[in-house]
């Protein structure tokens, strides 16, 4: 059975091209049907595989711009609760893990939580209003 990966590279640089050659060993890119695109976003939710091959100063900002996307298609795609999720991409003792400890030590949880209760009582009074006022009319 042959089965297709898809590839996606974030940077067309010398670090892209280098890993993108040894991959593909020498062969064109119309043979490949290799795709181009100026969309990271695009790139991310239509790759198996990304590489984010650009200069260090850029890393940064093209996580904070494909992290969600990666994160939002691994929850649809496997099905899984999202603490499951993330429960298996902590690693004991490592960054992620101690910055979810420090949102959960400040109460990040509850405060969402409250705020979104608030939200969802104040629009019930607004509309109690708006349909108490239509009815005096």
């Amino acid at each position: 059975m042959d089965v297709q990966l898809s590839i996606g590279f974030i940077g067309a640089g010398n670090m892209a091209y280098g890993i993108a050659k040894g991959i593909l060993s020498g062969k064109l890119q119309q043979e490949l049907g290799i795709k181009i695109t100026h969309s990271n976003s695009e790139l991310v939710s239509s790759s198996a595989v990304v590489f984010v091959a650009v200069k260090p100063h850029l890393v940064t900002g093209v996580l904070q711009e494909i992290s969600p996307l990666g994160a939002g298609r691994l929850l649809r795609d496997t099905g899984k609760h999202p603490a499951q999720l993330r429960s298996e991409v902590c690693t004991p003792g490592g960054t992620t893990i101690y910055g979810l400890h420090a949102l959960e030590q400040g109460g990040l949880r509850a405060a969402t939580m409250s705020a979104v209760e608030s939200a969802t009582e104040r629009a019930r009074e607004l509309g109690q209003k708006t349909a108490a006022a239509g009815s005096m009319k």
